[in-house]
Protein backbone atom coordinates (compact mmCIF):
# COMPACT_ATOMS: atom_id res chain seq x y z
CA UNK A 1 0.00 0.00 0.00
CA UNK A 2 1.21 3.47 -0.99
CA UNK A 3 -0.99 6.55 0.92
CA UNK A 4 1.12 9.66 -0.97
CA UNK A 5 0.21 11.97 1.40
CA UNK A 6 -1.90 12.50 4.74
CA UNK A 7 -5.49 12.63 4.03
CA UNK A 8 -7.41 15.70 3.81
CA UNK A 9 -8.45 17.31 7.24
CA UNK A 10 -12.21 17.34 5.31
CA UNK A 11 -12.50 13.78 4.40
CA UNK A 12 -15.35 12.25 5.82
CA UNK A 13 -15.85 9.17 6.94
CA UNK A 14 -19.22 8.25 5.62
CA UNK A 15 -18.34 9.76 2.21
CA UNK A 16 -18.50 7.06 -0.73
CA UNK A 17 -15.31 5.54 -1.77
CA UNK A 18 -14.63 4.37 -5.60
CA UNK A 19 -11.98 1.84 -6.00
CA UNK A 20 -10.48 2.50 -9.23
CA UNK A 21 -8.69 -1.10 -11.27
CA UNK A 22 -5.46 0.77 -12.51
CA UNK A 23 -4.08 -1.51 -15.46
CA UNK A 24 -7.18 -0.97 -18.42
CA UNK A 25 -8.85 1.34 -16.01
CA UNK A 26 -6.99 4.81 -15.30
CA UNK A 27 -4.05 3.38 -17.26
CA UNK A 28 -4.60 2.33 -20.39
CA UNK A 29 -5.13 -1.36 -20.72
CA UNK A 30 -2.25 -4.17 -22.12
CA UNK A 31 -2.02 -7.86 -21.85
CA UNK A 32 -0.25 -8.93 -18.11
CA UNK A 33 0.12 -6.30 -15.87
CA UNK A 34 2.25 -2.62 -16.32
CA UNK A 35 5.30 -3.22 -14.47
CA UNK A 36 7.63 0.31 -14.88
CA UNK A 37 7.29 3.41 -15.28
CA UNK A 38 8.24 3.70 -19.04
CA UNK A 39 4.84 1.67 -19.47
CA UNK A 40 2.70 4.20 -18.35
CA UNK A 41 0.37 5.43 -20.93
CA UNK A 42 -2.07 8.35 -19.39
CA UNK A 43 5.84 5.53 -13.62
CA UNK A 44 7.85 5.20 -10.26
CA UNK A 45 4.56 3.68 -11.58
CA UNK A 46 2.08 5.24 -8.72
CA UNK A 47 3.92 8.54 -8.50
CA UNK A 48 4.07 9.54 -11.70
CA UNK A 49 0.20 8.67 -12.43
CA UNK A 50 -0.88 10.96 -9.81
CA UNK A 51 1.64 13.39 -11.26
CA UNK A 52 0.10 12.76 -14.87
CA UNK A 53 -3.62 13.10 -13.33
CA UNK A 54 -3.02 16.03 -11.18
CA UNK A 55 -1.84 17.61 -14.41
CA UNK A 56 -5.13 16.79 -16.33
CA UNK A 57 -7.12 17.94 -13.29
CA UNK A 58 -5.62 19.60 -10.15
CA UNK A 59 -8.29 17.73 -7.86
CA UNK A 60 -7.72 14.27 -9.18
CA UNK A 61 -6.09 12.54 -6.30
CA UNK A 62 -5.52 9.21 -5.30
CA UNK A 63 -5.35 8.92 -1.33
CA UNK A 64 -3.99 5.27 -1.42
CA UNK A 65 -2.32 3.01 -3.88
CA UNK A 66 -3.66 -0.96 -2.94
CA UNK A 67 -1.72 -3.30 -4.34
CA UNK A 68 -1.12 -7.08 -4.05
CA UNK A 69 2.52 -7.90 -4.11
CA UNK A 70 2.01 -11.45 -4.74
CA UNK A 71 2.05 -13.89 -7.62
CA UNK A 72 -1.36 -16.03 -8.16
CA UNK A 73 0.26 -19.30 -7.05
CA UNK A 74 0.88 -17.95 -3.77
CA UNK A 75 -2.84 -17.85 -3.02
CA UNK A 76 -2.24 -15.38 -0.69
CA UNK A 77 -5.58 -13.35 1.31
CA UNK A 78 -5.27 -10.02 -0.76
CA UNK A 79 -4.84 -11.06 -4.18
CA UNK A 80 -8.40 -10.53 -6.44
CA UNK A 81 -11.08 -11.59 -5.96
CA UNK A 82 -10.37 -11.65 -2.69
CA UNK A 83 -12.25 -8.13 -1.43
CA UNK A 84 -9.55 -7.90 1.19
CA UNK A 85 -8.05 -4.60 -0.44
CA UNK A 86 -11.12 -3.21 -0.30
CA UNK A 87 -11.52 -3.56 3.40
CA UNK A 88 -8.20 -2.46 3.70
CA UNK A 89 -8.89 0.93 2.02
CA UNK A 90 -12.25 1.30 3.88
CA UNK A 91 -10.10 1.00 7.09
CA UNK A 92 -7.58 3.37 5.98
CA UNK A 93 -9.72 6.25 4.19
CA UNK A 94 -12.58 5.38 6.83
CA UNK A 95 -11.82 4.18 10.18
CA UNK A 96 -8.50 6.16 10.73
CA UNK A 97 -6.34 3.50 11.18
CA UNK A 98 -2.85 4.26 10.42
CA UNK A 99 -0.61 3.96 7.61
CA UNK A 100 2.59 5.51 7.06
CA UNK A 101 2.26 8.07 4.48
CA UNK A 102 4.46 8.44 1.35
CA UNK A 103 6.14 7.06 -1.96
CA UNK A 104 7.67 3.95 -0.09
CA UNK A 105 5.41 0.79 -0.37
CA UNK A 106 4.31 -0.32 3.27
CA UNK A 107 2.88 -4.04 3.31
CA UNK A 108 0.10 -4.31 5.63
CA UNK A 109 -1.25 -7.85 7.45
CA UNK A 110 -5.33 -8.00 5.15
CA UNK A 111 -7.38 -10.71 6.89
CA UNK A 112 -9.72 -13.04 4.59
CA UNK A 113 -13.23 -12.13 4.78
CA UNK A 114 -15.85 -14.68 4.83
CA UNK A 115 -17.65 -14.27 1.25
CA UNK A 116 -20.25 -16.34 0.91
CA UNK A 117 -19.62 -16.29 -2.99
CA UNK A 118 -22.99 -18.48 -3.51
CA UNK A 119 -25.04 -16.24 -1.83
CA UNK A 120 -26.37 -12.70 -1.98
CA UNK A 121 -24.18 -9.91 -2.61
CA UNK A 122 -23.18 -8.27 0.35
CA UNK A 123 -24.31 -4.74 1.58
CA UNK A 124 -21.32 -2.06 1.12
CA UNK A 125 -20.33 -0.21 4.09
CA UNK A 126 -21.51 3.30 1.84
CA UNK A 127 -24.81 1.81 -0.50
CA UNK A 128 -22.26 4.41 -3.02
CA UNK A 129 -18.91 2.29 -2.53
CA UNK A 130 -17.64 1.49 -5.95
CA UNK A 131 -15.66 -0.50 -8.01
CA UNK A 132 -14.40 -0.17 -11.66
CA UNK A 133 -12.44 -2.35 -13.38
CA UNK A 134 -11.52 -4.53 -16.56
CA UNK A 135 -11.14 -8.17 -15.39
CA UNK A 136 -13.59 -10.75 -13.87
CA UNK A 137 -11.33 -10.49 -11.10
CA UNK A 138 -11.86 -6.79 -10.08
CA UNK A 139 -15.59 -7.35 -10.57
CA UNK A 140 -15.21 -10.22 -7.83
CA UNK A 141 -13.48 -8.43 -5.19
CA UNK A 142 -16.23 -5.12 -5.73
CA UNK A 143 -18.73 -7.67 -5.27
CA UNK A 144 -17.67 -9.28 -1.97
CA UNK A 145 -16.72 -5.54 -0.69
CA UNK A 146 -20.82 -5.10 -1.42
CA UNK A 147 -19.78 -2.13 -3.90
CA UNK A 148 -21.77 -0.82 -7.56
CA UNK A 149 -19.64 -2.76 -10.00
CA UNK A 150 -18.81 -1.25 -13.14
CA UNK A 151 -16.75 -3.14 -16.10
CA UNK A 152 -15.23 -1.23 -19.03
CA UNK A 153 -13.04 -2.43 -21.70
CA UNK A 154 -9.36 -2.52 -21.28
CA UNK A 155 -9.10 -0.06 -24.28
CA UNK A 156 -10.82 1.98 -23.32
CA UNK A 157 -10.79 2.47 -19.22
CA UNK A 158 -12.40 5.15 -17.29
CA UNK A 159 -14.08 6.74 -19.76
CA UNK A 160 -16.23 3.45 -21.21
CA UNK A 161 -18.79 4.41 -18.02
CA UNK A 162 -19.19 8.69 -18.65
CA UNK A 163 -20.17 9.97 -15.47
CA UNK A 164 -22.67 6.67 -14.50
CA UNK A 165 -20.86 6.88 -11.49
CA UNK A 166 -22.23 9.82 -10.26
CA UNK A 167 -25.80 8.86 -10.61
CA UNK A 168 -27.03 7.69 -7.21
CA UNK A 169 -29.74 5.62 -9.04
CA UNK A 170 -27.60 3.99 -11.25
CA UNK A 171 -26.57 0.72 -9.57
CA UNK A 172 -23.84 -0.60 -11.59
CA UNK A 173 -22.97 -3.65 -14.28
CA UNK A 174 -25.04 -6.90 -12.96
CA UNK A 175 -21.83 -9.61 -11.94
CA UNK A 176 -22.60 -12.97 -10.91
CA UNK A 177 -19.10 -14.69 -9.08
Amino acid sequence: MQVPSPLPSNASADAPIAFLDRDGVINRGKSGYVNGPDEVILGLIHKELQRQLFEEDPQAEIHAFLTCPHRFEDACNCRKPSPSMLFLGHQVLREGVTVQTGWEPVNHVVFEPQVNWWGPKPSSPHPLDLMVGDRRSDMGAGWGFGARLYRVPAAVGLSFIGNRWADKVDFGDSFQP
